[in-house]
């Protein structure tokens, strides 16, 4: 069962400027998260999604091999020495590698961004933006799993040893209570005040240090699911998160765009790389001439 309903959004919009309304007071109200998706397919992780054609697979086994891929022959310039290995595996992910990680923004516009902006034919005849307050779930960052650059240039066989171990660590709650009690007092030690908390139930969050250029326009952090089977990520999330559906005419779908761009909610703003910026060129070039 999802967590009670915020009185302040309702679960159903048809109005772009309603909706924008509701979610800044959303926003304002608590320490909320947010997805925005297009197709049911999106509840689940995105590793999921891209091998979705109805055979079996050993999803683990090839997100371990995508990943070592990554890290072995991307430029080495792209790491830093303290990087943590959670992060490496986010800007895996970021730029391409589907992974078992799954997007959140801390900004509902973002979220309304990717749900409407890319599907004019959504399923079922509307977008969703699912939400949830963090202070309901547990909430960890690196937990001293590092991999350095020297790591990578070993090319050490068991160079995802730490993510793996963190894997199996988030299957068993106690384990990882212990880990957060750690580093909750380590962090004491030093007069620092830690966001991070653990939750006997509902989804495991990473709180990415926004160290890439995307995270840090999206404002972008990340669930863990410790499941690839069938179901069980996407039924997690829709346990422990509210939905909101969003049913737009093109004409009005066209129009909350519209606002979102002017907003500054747009692919140049939440993607600020050259390739995109190009692809953003391109499709407002495009769209000007076909009007």
């Amino acid at each position: 069962m999802a967590n009670r309903s915020n009185p302040l959004v309702d679960s159903e919009y048809q109005s772009g400027k309603k909706l924008l309304n509701d979610l800044l007071r959303l926003r304002r109200e608590g320490n909320y998260v947010f997805r925005g998706i297009s197709r049911k397919i999106e509840w689940k992780p995105a590793i999921q999604r891209y091998y979705s054609n109805g055979k079996y697979y050993n999803l683990v086994e090839y997100e371990y091999r995508m990943l070592y891929d990554f890290f072995q022959k991307w430029n080495l310039r792209h790491f830093n020495s303290s990087e943590n290995i959670l992060e490496l595996v986010a800007s895996a992910q970021h730029y391409g590698i589907p992974t078992r990680l799954v997007d959140w923004t801390r900004d509902p516009y973002v979220a309304l961004y990717f749900a409407v902006n890319n599907n004019s034919d959504p399923d079922d005849g509307c977008y969703s933006l699912i939400y949830t307050n963090l202070n309901n779930h547990t909430v960890l960052d690196s937990l001293r799993m590092t991999l350095t650059v020297g790591d990578i240039i070993k090319g050490d066989p068991d160079i995802l040893f730490n993510y793996m171990r963190f894997l199996r660590t988030i299957g068993d709650r106690e384990e990882l209570k212990g880990l957060l009690d750690t580093r909750n007092l380590d962090l004491a030690e030093m007069n620092v005040e830690s966001s991070l908390h653990y939750n006997e139930d509902g989804l495991i969050f990473y709180d990415s240090p926004l160290s890439n250029e995307r995270l840090l326009a999206q404002k972008g952090l990340f669930s863990i699911p410790d499941s690839l089977v069938d179901q069980e990520a996407a039924n997690q999330i829709k346990k422990f998160t509210e939905e909101i559906k969003i049913r737009l005419s093109p004409k009005d779908r066209d129009e909350l765009i519209k606002y979102l761009e002017n907003m500054n909610y747009s692919r140049n703003y939440l993607f600020p790389d050259l390739q995109n910026l190009c692809r953003y060129i391109v499709d407002k070039t495009i769209k000007f001439a076909d009007e």
